[in-house]
């Protein structure tokens, strides 16, 4: 046989494996790719900006566009800390400063 009719078959032979077994038809799907997620940050009393953000992104880097330090702020997600390496889950952020001079 040529290739292309050994690819037709094999084809075919696994639509009628996937058609006769007793698995559900989503279990042959792939999962889709994660996709980015909108986050808005708010650094309290000073600005806030919305991010699109990849899977995986921790508070800790949303920091970074801040420029501010983990040690002189606390992450907040629901009125509540959250570690800086955690990877981030929530739609807003905020962002409260320890120390201000004054």
């Amino acid at each position: 046989m040529r290739d292309r009719t050994k690819r037709r078959l094999a084809t075919c032979e696994r639509a009628v494996r996937l058609r006769d077994s007793n698995e559900p038809r989503s279990a042959h799907v792939r999962p889709a790719e994660p996709t980015n997620m909108e986050v808005t940050v708010e650094l309290v009393d000073e600005i806030t900006r919305e991010f699109d953000i990849e899977p995986g992104t921790t508070y800790g880097e949303l920091l970074a566009d801040f420029e501010v330090s983990p040690h002189e702020v606390s992450v907040l997600v629901d009125d509540r800390p959250v570690p800086e390496d955690e990877a981030v889950d929530a739609e807003h952020v905020r962002i409260v400063r320890l120390i201000k001079g004054g």
